[in-house]
């Protein structure tokens, strides 16, 4: 207690940091992604030594800890709802909105199209990475749904999508076939839809992930308006590395 508050702030980051490993089941088990034994809590067992501690170290603890929003394996209901989440974020002051790390867990794919504004479409919430782990009942459903709720989706850094399926081959297929979508819905909601042009508030760069197979998304600004002629010019090549990825698994 007898050091500045800077360097008790680098040491808790370090006690704080989480690795994969901590969260996740090691592959090939990845149908089982999160472990049964995680829970948040343990690493927030900190803020428990003291006042002193729990003023220091709340936000930081809060930013570095992973928080799981999933379902009731009991009962089969989401716990935690992310549309309610967020509507109890937006009356009250909170120290989740400290939130910086969240795995979603999904039990019921379609409950996507239902939440209202998107989870973490608060103005208090500003997420570094969103985890999102469709269950083995829903995986191949969901994908229909990722182009939709990458359109809506703010206030997030980066997203993960992390399919439950076993085979590396599925996965790729799997990531093959949402590019497609993302590209096809973004043309046609800059050219085609009845409220065109809309290109949205954020695109968000795709990219795939041979060390835990999860299809990443890095938030950044979308391309601007352009003639039709301009954007297919300008997605030829995204459009050629999508043939070739997809000639190369098949």
């Amino acid at each position: 207690m007898s050091l500045p508050v800077e360097l008790r702030l680098q040491i808790a980051a370090y006690a704080l940091e989480q690795s994969a490993s901590d969260i996740f089941l090691p592959q090939p088990k990845a149908y089982q992604r999160i472990k049964p034994e995680y829970d948040a809590t343990s690493n927030l067992s900190i803020l428990l030594v003291c006042r002193q501690f729990y003023q220091d170290f709340a936000k930081i603890a809060f930013q570095m800890t992973t928080f799981i929003l999933g379902h009731n394996d009991s009962t089969g209901e989401v716990e935690h709802c992310p549309a309610q989440l967020c509507e109890a974020l937006s009356t009250k002051t909170s120290t989740l909105w400290n939130l910086r790390k969240v795995v979603l867990e999904l039990c019921v794919c379609q409950s996507v199209l239902e939440w209202r504004n998107y989870p973490f479409n608060n103005e208090h919430i500003h997420l570094d990475e969103l985890s999102v782990i469709a269950t083995i009942n829903c995986d191949a459903d969901f994908i229909r749904y990722v182009p939709w709720l990458l359109r809506r989706l703010q206030h997030v850094r980066k997203i993960r999508i992390l399919p439950v399926a076993v085979r590396s081959l599925l996965y790729r297929q799997s990531y093959g076939n949402l590019l497609g979508l993302i590209y096809k819905k973004d043309h046609y909601d800059r050219y085609d839809a009845p409220n065109a042009p809309d290109f949205g508030a954020t695109w968000f760069e795709p990219s795939y992930n041979d060390e835990d197979t999860s299809y990443d998304f890095v938030a950044r600004e979308p391309e601007p308006m352009i003639a039709e002629e301009e954007y297919m010019v300008m997605m030829k090549p995204k459009i050629d590395h999508l043939m070739d990825w997809m000639s190369k698994i098949s």
